[in-house]
């Protein structure tokens, strides 16, 4: 099954962005479908 392609979107900050502000994030990792950041480990280090 081929995955969709995602729009590259800009990496700056918004300037009406308030200082201190929270993000999420998604990081993609290979092998894709397997639960590889929920290690004690690798989570801290990310």
């Amino acid at each position: 099954m081929d995955l969709p392609v995602r729009t590259k979107l800009p990496h700056t900050i918004p300037q009406w962005v308030a200082e201190g502000s929270w993000f999420f994030i998604t990081i993609n990792c290979v092998p894709r479908r397997k639960n590889q950041l929920c290690r004690t480990q690798i989570g801290d280090a990310v």
